[in-house]
Order: structure tokens, then C-alpha cells, then sequence
């Protein structure tokens, strides 16, 4: 998340700095910032995720096992 909210600062910052009609202001920054922190509490579960990726890893091995035994119909 911190990776993010530093990314969209940095591109923020970027586009600042050549003083353009497209650039933000310190005002502006604190907006995106508050909206990114919002939206990343709503959209980012890490029980969510880490169970989603349990499940890949659990059809991974089975799949694996399935193929050394030479079965193609995969996992029912």
C-alpha cells in the first residue's frame, strides 16, 4: 500500500514540477492522497487475499498431482 500511495505522490509531484496547466498543487496532492487512503482501506483485505491465494496454492497441488499420474480431465 505504501508502494502505491507512493507512486501516485511521486507521479503527482512529477507532473508538478514542470509548472504545466496539467499540474497539481499542494492542495490537490492532499486530495488524491485522502482518496487513495479511503479507497485502499475499503478495496485492500489481506485475510481476503491471503485466503485467495491458499486457494490457488491448493488447486496448484492438485493439479500437479493429477498430471504426474497422467490424468488431463483436471480437478472436479
Amino acid at each position: 500500500m505504501a508502494v502505491y500511495l507512493l507512486g501516485i505522490v511521486g507521479v503527482a509531484l512529477w507532473l508538478s514540477a514542470d509548472g504545466g496547466a496539467g499540474s497539481f498543487n499542494a492542495q490537490e496532492v492532499s486530495a488524491l492522497k485522502t482518496q487513495y487512503e479511503s479507497w485502499a482501506g475499503a478495496s485492500y483485505d489481506e485475510q481476503t487475499i491471503a485466503a485467495n491465494l491458499a486457494m490457488i496454492d491448493k488447486r496448484t497441488a492438485t493439479l500437479q498431482v493429477l498430471l504426474s499420474r497422467g490424468d488431463r480431465r483436471g480437478p472436479a
